[in-house]
């Protein structure tokens, strides 16, 4: 849903929200909700032009990984090697 409001050119009020969403689940400890809300943020980021975004994207695919995550760390490297304006897809072939 906050890709949706990004794309509309709402990126800041989406990164808000992402942000508050992302704090919840880790408090949880809901670490597959974490990584895809960590994904959707770091989309949105890097597509804003924000630099914590490809730092996002680059750690959470090292986590991933780590923790046998591997859709996860596919689509983290996937939003980084992203051309400008192309959408990430999040459904696996």
């Amino acid at each position: 849903m906050m890709r949706v409001t990004a794309a509309r050119g709402e990126s800041a009020r989406a990164i808000r929200a992402l942000q508050a969403d992302l704090a919840e689940v880790e408090s949880r400890h809901h670490k597959r909700l974490a990584f895809e809300t960590a994904l959707a943020l770091g989309d949105v980021e890097v597509k804003a032009g924000r630099s914590p975004g490809r730092a996002r994207l680059l750690k959470l695919e090292q986590e991933a990984k780590s923790r046998e995550f591997l859709r996860i760390a596919r689509l983290a490297r996937e939003a980084l090697d992203q051309q400008p304006g192309r959408a990430l897809r999040l459904t696996d072939p």
